[in-house]
Formats: C-alpha cells, structure tokens, sequence
C-alpha cells in the first residue's frame, strides 16, 4: 500500500484514520494510568560516583598497565563506557 500511494499519501491517510478513530479514544493513557503502572516499581538505588575520579583512575590504570590499555583501546565504545562507569 505503501508502494502504491506513496509514503506522504500513506502517511496522511493514517494520521486522518488516526484523528478520526484513535486520538483521545478509550485507548488514550491518562496521567492515572502512568500513575498506577509506576506504584508497581521502585526508584533503583543507584551507587553514586565522581565522574572525573573514575576518569582519572581510568586513565592511570591505562598508563600503569600496557595489556589492559591495548585491549581497552581495541574494544568497541560501548564496551569501553561500561568500564569507564563501573
């Protein structure tokens, strides 16, 4: 359909659908709905850090060990913040 119509003339035709049937429907979430969803979690007790510390220690670790500097600098980013933060 998508195809065929293109995707602005697809896209207006389900924003029209939308605001026609859906908008401010029954299925709309009320601040309530967020409100009793979020009495069932608790906030996490996160650990907190200096940043710049970690940093700091980081890159002392880096200097004083060559074997963990070549493998932290061949590991992907992600991988590298999740050591930088822990």
């Amino acid at each position: 359909m998508v195809d065929s119509l293109g995707g602005d003339q697809f896209g207006k035709l389900v924003e029209a659908e939308w605001e026609a049937h859906t908008k401010d429907g029954p299925l709309t979430l009320t601040e309530e709905n967020f409100d009793t969803a979020a009495s069932y979690f608790s906030m996490p007790d996160y650990q907190s850090f200096d940043a710049l510390a970690v940093q700091s220690e980081l890159q002392a670790q880096l200097a004083d060990n060559k074997d963990f500097a070549d493998w932290y600098k061949q590991k992907p980013w992600h991988i590298r913040w999740t050591v930088t933060v822990r």
